[in-house]
């Protein structure tokens, strides 16, 4: 499960770099840039896409108890498709089409993950505080986390 947690922190923090990256070479050295995409997505998508990470984090952090639900993981995983094609799209010139056709996409997608996080969140606060101590029920779709041997260190409640 900490697989899941941590993976949009790590998203944003490449977002963020290539964000900064993008703001240092254009001030300096713009010759190093790939493309005029690159540069848009670094000050214009990446920025309003490490927003809406940020507010979904706090969303995830606030939930109690911490569960991330099938549906969540599965918008992770095509966010995270998303911005590996924007990047790759980014550094070749002939495909500045597609690059623009991305920021429609991934624009709506940011607001429907954030909505869909926002609502699951309010749902899960929303439970009786008898159920809030309960731990959640694991999908038993942990295998990332079994992949990387990472197992929960907390002791099972008896």
């Amino acid at each position: 499960m900490k697989f899941w947690y941590w993976l949009q922190p790590a998203l944003g923090a490449a977002l963020g770099l290539l964000t900064i990256y993008t703001i240092v070479m254009l001030s300096t050295q713009l010759f190093l840039l790939p493309s005029l995409q690159f540069v848009a997505n670094g000050l214009f998508a990446f920025p309003g896409l490490l927003i809406s990470l940020a507010v979904n984090q706090f969303a995830f952090r606030r939930r109690r108890p911490r569960a991330i639900t099938r549906a969540e993981r599965i918008m992770l995983v095509i966010l995270v498709a998303i911005v590996i094609a924007m990047v790759a799209v980014s550094f070749d010139l002939e495909l500045v089409g597609w690059a623009l056709g991305f920021y429609p996409v991934l624009i709506l997608y940011a607001l429907s993950f954030t909505f869909v996080i926002s609502y699951t969140s309010a749902g899960l606060v929303a439970q009786p505080a008898a159920h809030a101590e309960e731990e959640p029920e694991e999908s038993g779709d942990d295998s990332l986390d079994e992949l990387f041997g990472r197992e929960d260190p907390t002791p099972p409640k008896e």
